[in-house]
């Protein structure tokens, strides 16, 4: 799956069928991480406001920033020995 998308992506790229330029390289795993936790932080945020009996908590949610800093590595846990 990953092998084809890496072929996919760029075709679809250099067509103009993606919403953002992908580019040869891709993103870093640090960029979409940070994106996507991001995008569930507020996705959670806006349940509770619109649903507030269903609101939800999370915490220690590592920010965009600090992703790009340090890296997705320094917000996992090891594994176990």
């Amino acid at each position: 799956m990953i092998l084809h998308l890496r072929k996919t992506f760029p075709t679809a790229d250099s067509r103009r069928l993606l919403y953002a330029a992908y580019g040869k390289n891709g993103y870093p795993l640090e960029e979409r991480v940070g994106r996507h936790l991001d995008s569930v932080a507020v996705l959670i945020q806006l349940l509770g406001e619109v649903h507030p009996d269903k609101k939800v908590e999370v915490e220690n949610i590592p920010e965009y920033k600090a992703l790009q800093e340090k890296g997705v590595g320094n917000f996992l846990r090891p594994l176990p020995k």
